[in-house]
């Protein structure tokens, strides 16, 4: 599933977008996307069995209007439902569809941006699922930023139960005006009671647990080209099995 962290560059890329063009001025309308070539998917710090293994194509589109912002978000992944509900495998299965819808509003110098996640698995059964988040963004000092975000799932699906929740908190420090560095934690809180719990791949043996800490740092080549290296200090998962530590790297086309 997708990064939270990453809605708070969506957000900030809306701004320039909607102050780009005289039409886009009028009508407050906003229209950007990405291509993101990253060495590993590593979804929530999942390092252990990670969504892909090499080379990842991720994309994303995204269209602003005033406060709301509509989202799709597409990655390869490793793996189909399909397969591993017995089922064959097809490499058209192989793929995340993640769409989202969000409000941003601000109070004095905090950003908040509301925002809602469907998150689409073709070819398995009980494979879609739905989250709900709030993002909160803060400036402290002068070059640096607090992001903050805690979401919960509101059903059952394969993979999740309703009512786990997740959180993070990162401080990202602007280094120069090209070179930016984050620091970041995550952490969960898991349901036992699911649906599919015990049926396939879920099985909680925590409830409260430490996901990752994680290091970053981005560098913009160009308006258009940021290339990135992240490294996961691995925590748990909801089995409470300990993840391992995992460098990733990446390189984004922005437009």
């Amino acid at each position: 599933m997708y990064k939270k962290l990453s809605f708070f560059a969506l957000m900030m890329s809306f701004g320039s977008a909607m102050a780009s063009t005289p039409e886009a001025q009028e009508n407050h309308i906003s229209v950007n996307g990405s291509i993101t070539l990253v060495s590993d998917y590593v979804s929530r710090g999942l390092t252990n069995s990670i969504e892909n293994e090499g080379a990842t194509l991720q994309a994303s589109l995204s269209v602003g209007y005033d406060n709301f912002y509509a989202t799709y978000w597409g990655s390869q992944i490793g793996y189909s439902f399909r397969e591993l509900q017995g089922g064959k495998s097809y490499s058209s299965d192989k793929f995340e569809h993640d769409f989202i819808l969000g409000y941003t509003w601000k109070y004095k110098d905090v950003t908040f941006d509301l925002w809602d996640a469907t998150y689409y698995y073709q070819g398995g059964d009980h494979t879609t699922s739905n989250e709900l988040g709030l993002t909160f963004t803060a400036p402290i000092a002068e070059k640096g930023t607090v992001v903050s975000s805690v979401s919960t799932y509101l059903n059952d699906a394969y993979y999740m139960s309703q009512g786990d929740t997740f959180a993070t908190l990162s401080y990202i420090h602007q280094i120069t005006d090209v070179t930016s560095l984050t620091l970041g934690v995550a952490g969960s809180y898991f349901t036992d009671n699911g649906k599919y719990e015990g049926q396939g791949i879920l099985d909680t043996q925590t409830d409260f647990t430490y996901r990752y800490a994680t290091v970053r740092a981005d560098h913009s080549l160009s308006d258009n080209l940021t290339v990135f290296a992240q490294y996961y200090l691995g925590g748990y998962d909801r089995s409470d099995i300990k993840q391992k530590n995992k460098p990733v790297f990446g390189l984004t086309y922005s437009f």
